[in-house]
């Protein structure tokens, strides 16, 4: 006998609802659910708690792929799965911030790697063995991304509201004024918590959305307008990218934004107010965003409230499916960073 079950809402109640709370360890399928595939170990343990995690194509296609402790860096031997340390010499950096996590992305053939605490570093695909400081004095931050042809930093340890972009095909360039390196300093909205990547930028503050759009030949370098006035971003690491948009808590809920479009509630009614209230928001580290590059489903995890929660790891895993606009009931796990990684493709 098949049991028909209606779309997880939690936040709706079951009287006489076409809905269900009571659903765990599944997926949402075009006909209902399905279940959720099991977890498996692959690769060694790291040396101390892992605090942040990335994977990079080099030209031919492999992957190569990064993660953090605290103070370290490591990449991964595909060969047997362990990791070798790739910190700068002489090999330790000043601690991440507890509430931070160490933030990766690629520029071409250089990987970037950011904390508040440090210098930001960029290690050479091709070339590099460690990881070096990365040119041009560039302001320590917590946040990097690539818009357009210019590398991004946000979070910035010297001042919180600014945004400050490299030059032009040029992230040794951090002088303003030269190869269109500049800054931005806002007015309003908060705090900078992030800037989303692409060919247009998205910058996430506390209470306000704004968008970076380059203008050759303009002296502003970057045209900034204001996307929003009320909606910010809440936890910065819930912040992924996935099918051409971009989905992020705010204090109100979950949200979704395309590239030129404004933010669209995909929680309301159905998971906000029991997300809200169970996540610890004491432990903003912890609720990390990831998408799955085989599919239209993104995840978060988060540490909640539980009695019982092991202090620097979530314990749960919710998500959502954009093709087929749903929710994916929450899953218990524990772990220290949620990330997406990709197998190697080879082009030769």
């Amino acid at each position: 006998m098949i049991f028909p079950f209606g779309e997880y809402r939690p936040d709706v109640s079951d009287f006489r609802a076409a809905t269900t709370r009571a659903l765990a360890n599944v997926l949402p399928r075009g006909d209902g659910y399905g279940p959720f595939p099991d977890l498996t170990a692959l690769t060694a343990a790291l040396p101390a708690a892992c605090r942040g995690l990335f994977f990079a194509r080099k030209a031919d296609g492999t992957v190569v792929i990064f993660a953090a402790t605290a103070t370290k860096l490591y990449r991964l031997n595909n060969t047997d799965y362990t990791w070798i340390e790739v910190s700068k010499a002489p090999g330790t950096y000043s601690s991440v911030p507890s509430s931070d996590q160490w933030q990766f992305a690629q520029f071409n053939n250089f990987v970037f790697a950011v904390q508040a605490n440090t210098v930001p570093q960029v290690f050479d695909l091709g070339s590099s063995t460690e990881f070096a400081d990365l040119g041009g004095s560039p302001p320590q931050a917590r946040y990097v991304s690539v818009v357009n042809r210019f590398l991004v930093l946000s979070g910035l340890l010297s001042n919180p509201f600014r945004i400050h972009w490299s030059g032009y095909n040029a992230t040794t360039t951090w002088t303003s004024g030269t190869s269109q390196s500049d800054f931005q300093d806002l007015p309003d909205g908060g705090i900078v918590r992030g800037v989303g990547g692409g060919e247009t930028g998205v910058i996430f503050q506390d209470g306000a959305i704004r968008r970076m759009t380059y203008a050759p030949g303009s002296p502003v370098i970057f045209a900034i307008e204001r996307v929003t006035h009320d909606i910010g971003l809440y936890m910065p690491l819930s912040l992924v990218k996935s099918n051409g948009r971009t989905l992020f808590l705010a204090s109100q809920g979950f949200y979704m934004m395309g590239e030129s479009s404004p933010p669209v509630p995909i929680g309301r009614e159905r998971v906000d107010r029991t997300v809200l209230a169970d996540l610890d928001a004491l432990s903003p580290q912890l609720m990390i965003g990831a998408a799955d590059p085989k599919s239209s489903r993104v995840f978060w995890a988060y540490k909640s409230q539980a009695v019982g929660a092991a202090a620097g790891r979530f314990d749960k895993l919710i998500g959502y499916d954009i093709a087929l606009d749903r929710f994916i009931p929450p899953i218990a796990i524990s772990g220290e960073y949620l990330s997406f990684i990709s197998s190697s493709h080879s082009f030769r």
